[in-house]
């Protein structure tokens, strides 16, 4: 009976060394992170792409817009899951850029750093860092760009198809590309505004009328 009462709690010692083990591990092979401060600021104006060390603009949370929000949000969570763990994840990636070790040794400094990130940032700080340096194609970086690129307009002046667009274009930005593959990019916007409907964004009139606009 004592041999059978002792069995869990040398179950749960192993684990707890085990898991003890790993989080060292863990934390000593992925290495220095990035400071903070070198993230893309939430504050508009202007900052340096370390992927680029070129100038991106960048503009607030609350120039983003509602239907470019909806629209990013339902577009990377569609098969990834909540939004705070997803933008975290391509934050991490965008600041870890320029690393060039191993990909398991990489990937452990963005789970880290994605974590920390989680931390100390909200969602919409973290969307905001994540938008404002993404690549959207023909050589645009950072979503005011890309809208004023695409559209001629302000993030938070686009139609709900025109941010489905967008945000479509951070999948893939070279397959979905509106000037190069337009059948394509229509395709991908379409699908985005499905997933609108699906999340709860806009309703399903909303987004078959905004699978009849144009490119």
């Amino acid at each position: 009976m004592r041999a059978l009462l002792k069995l869990p709690i040398v179950l749960v010692t192993g684990l707890i060394v085990l898991a003890s083990g790993f989080a060292a591990w863990f934390f000593l092979y992925s290495g220095d992170l990035p400071q903070l401060q070198s993230l893309v600021p939430v504050a508009p104006g202007f900052a340096a792409d370390s992927c680029t060390s070129r100038p991106i603009p960048v503009i607030p949370y609350s120039a983003i817009g509602p239907n470019l929000e909806k629209a990013i949000i339902a577009a990377e969570t569609a098969d990834s899951g909540e939004a705070t763990r997803m933008f975290s994840l391509q934050t991490a990636r965008w600041a870890l850029c320029n690393f060039h070790g191993r990909m398991l040794h990489r990937q452990l400094k963005v789970l880290r750093f994605a974590t920390q990130l989680r931390r100390k940032f909200t969602t919409p700080q973290l969307l905001t860092m994540y938008v404002n340096q993404a690549y959207f194609g023909d050589e645009t970086y950072g979503i005011q760009a890309a809208c004023r690129h695409y559209y001629g307009k302000r993030p938070s002046e686009l139609s709900l198809s025109q941010a489905a667009l967008i945000a479509g274009l951070l999948k893939a930005p070279a397959a979905y590309s509106p000037t190069r593959h337009p059948d394509r990019a229509r395709q991908r916007r379409d699908q985005v505004l499905d997933q609108m409907v699906t999340a709860g964004a806009i309703t399903a009139e909303e987004g078959e009328k905004g699978k009849r606009d144009p490119l």
